[in-house]
């Protein structure tokens, strides 16, 4: 006796053949509503940054390796930093309110721009000192989200290099504004006693009183005609700057090429940047890994967009106009008078200078005289050591501001921006490939669960073994399902119907009619 046995394998597989019917029309639906939702799916645009990072560390710490990456102005302090004030909802308050994003806005519509940048807002480093900071938004309006997000970013950047030397700064600026204070009084305390015992007309032996009040009408004068050459400065400055310069005689219009443009100079220069990158990474992985075929796709797109700008035509808004000038002759005379008033301006500043110079000396006559020895002398003292305290502090103030300037222009250029950011549409990407090859998938797993279903209720005998399984007697043989020939069914229909025109119709050789009426 033969037994009939079938393997699980081979059960489902005749599951799958005898439903694919239903297998074919899960996948066409899950697929196609998965298109639809990628298609239905709101469209965003993402802008895109980067900066580069320079190590310009002006903190102290200690000597070890990880004192010194995260000293202050260091690359990994300021990525620290961007991480720090990236969670700050303030940062990005001050960062929209410098911008003047905040214009036209409610507190609650200003709330929600703040908690949309927190979330859509991110940053990744791209090698050691490439800072890469992307914005998401349903609109283009990531572009200047970002760009005040990176403002902002250089402001905290360069005020957390510089807090020392700024809380420096203005314990020198109180110093120098007290003792100017105190330099002040004493001096107008030494000039009201001065006044007091000079214009009297006391008695004055050696001469000191008249020469000091000659100095000071001769001071006086000097002043006058110094503040007038200042007046004739500043008209003449102000005239110059209405002036023109030169005189424009004739222009000459010259074609400048794409290559020449901002946009394709950055576009090869970030093509380079990709290229050296891929190199690197083909060193490390293999061709199928997903960084190098996503950073091959990057490749391609920019030297599809080069090869893009190199096909335009020349636009007239690039080309250079060459202008033939001529100085012009009032302008050069103008120069000349302000010139000339600046000398004059110079040499009656150094005759103040050094009549001032004289009045101090007349001055140290007076102590000669009894009656105010005493007290001119003090004030005198006091005056001087105010006023030296005063100029030393100055100086060396102006000494701390000129280094301030300098460590904050090389602070700020440490933060440069390699590429600006513009909104780019998403085209979807992995995400979208993603839930297209999920719509086949997800329309098998339904089809095969609901099948299962099927053929769990269903308890009708199709197999062999289920006929030795569930009757207990042994299969004698299988009849094959063989479809009839088309001619035999239309006839078994024609009879079924008893729709007969001519009479029965001849059947075909080899029936069993056939072979009974010869026999």
């Amino acid at each position: 006796m033969r037994v009939y046995t079938t393997s699980p394998l081979y059960h489902y597989l005749e599951l799958i053949f005898r439903t694919r019917k239903l297998f074919i029309l899960s996948m066409v639906i899950c697929t196609g509503a998965m298109a639809a939702i990628v298609l239905l799916k709101p469209k965003s645009f993402t802008a895109t940054a980067i900066l580069q990072l320079y190590d310009d560390g002006v903190g102290g710490g200690g000597n070890s390796d990880e004192d010194m990456r995260n000293k202050v102005g260091s690359i990994n302090a300021k990525v620290n930093l961007l991480q720090i004030h990236f969670k700050d909802r303030e940062f990005f308050k001050k960062a929209f309110e410098n911008a003047g994003l905040d214009k036209d806005q409610t507190e609650a519509s200003l709330e929600k721009m703040i908690r949309d940048a927190q979330a859509n807002v991110g940053y990744s480093v791209n090698g050691i000192s490439f800072l890469e900071v992307s914005c998401k938004s349903p609109t283009q309006f990531c572009v200047p989200v970002l760009n005040a997000v990176i403002t902002q970013y250089q402001k905290a950047v360069v005020a957390a290099s510089t807090k020392r030397q700024v809380a420096f700064l203005n314990q020198m600026s109180n110093f120098v504004s007290l003792y100017k204070d105190m330099s002040d009084k004493s001096e107008k305390l030494l000039h009201t006693f001065e006044d007091k015992y000079i214009q009297i007309g006391r008695p004055d032996p050696t001469g000191a009183i008249g020469e000091i009040n000659n100095l000071r009408a001769q001071q006086d004068a000097q002043k006058g005609l110094l503040d007038s050459t200042q007046a004739e400065i500043n008209t003449y400055t102000e005239t110059l700057q209405r002036t023109s310069k030169e005189l424009e005689l004739d222009s000459v219009i010259e074609e400048r090429p794409i290559t020449d443009s901002t946009d394709y100079k950055a576009l090869s220069a970030e093509k380079t940047r990709l290229e050296t990158k891929l190199t690197d990474l083909r060193k490390t992985y293999t061709a199928e890994d997903p960084k190098v075929v996503d950073a091959k796709k990057q490749s391609d797109e920019l030297t599809t967009k080069i090869k893009a700008m190199e096909s335009q035509k020349p636009d007239p808004k690039r080309n250079i106009k060459t202008i033939r000038r001529q100085i012009n002759p009032q302008y050069t005379q103008l120069q000349n008078y302000l010139l000339a008033s600046q000398n004059r301006y110079a040499f009656t500043k150094a005759q103040i200078a050094t009549t001032a110079h004289r009045l101090e000396e007349a001055r140290k006559i007076l102590p000669l005289i009894p009656e105010y020895r005493s007290k001119y002398g003090e004030l005198s003292t006091k005056n001087a050591q105010y006023r030296t305290l005063r100029d030393n502090l100055d100086n060396e103030y102006q000494r701390m501001r000129v280094q301030y300037d300098s460590d904050y222009e090389r602070i700020k250029e440490g933060i440069r921006l390699v590429v600006a950011p513009t909104a780019e549409p998403d085209a979807g990407g992995k995400k979208m490939l993603i839930m297209l090859v999920a719509g086949p998938i997800m329309g098998l797993v339904i089809a095969f669960a609901f099948s299962l279903l099927t053929e769990t209720l269903d308890h009708s005998v199709r197999t062999p073994s289920d006929a030795e399984r569930y009757l207990n007697k042994p299969v004698l043989a299988v009849l094959p399902n063989m479809r009839p020939a088309k001619k035999v069914t239309e006839l078994i229909r024609i009879a079924v119907k008893g729709d007969w025109k001519d009479g029965p119709p001849a059947l075909p050789p080899g029936s069993r009619a056939t072979r009974r009426d010869n026999s």
